[in-house]
């Protein structure tokens, strides 16, 4: 049985440490669940932009990256204004 944690950050954390592995598609769902439980976070679905861009995935890399670039922000940091501006490259 899958365990899962109990928090968005270490659902994160889990994906990125899947996708060093190889393990992308665990990853995947990892950065899929970490939305689900905070979907007012960007970074999951800016991980799977880059995770499905980098896979020649380009249809679901401009899927995410459009919920990236158009999710309400409610804290501007520095890293939301990066990913940002990546996402909007991505697409352009």
């Amino acid at each position: 049985m899958e365990k899962y944690l109990p928090s968005s950050y270490q659902q994160i954390q889990k994906g990125i440490a899947l996708e060093t592995l190889g393990r992308i598609p665990e990853a995947r769902v990892a950065w899929l669940l970490a939305g689900k439980m905070v979907p007012a976070l960007i970074r999951p679905h800016y991980l799977l932009a880059k995770s499905y861009n980098a896979s020649g995935e380009r249809e679901q890399a401009i899927r995410h990256a459009r919920i990236v670039l158009t999710k309400e922000i409610k804290v501007y940091t520095p890293e939301v204004y990066y990913m940002k501006q990546e996402m909007k490259k991505m697409i352009d």
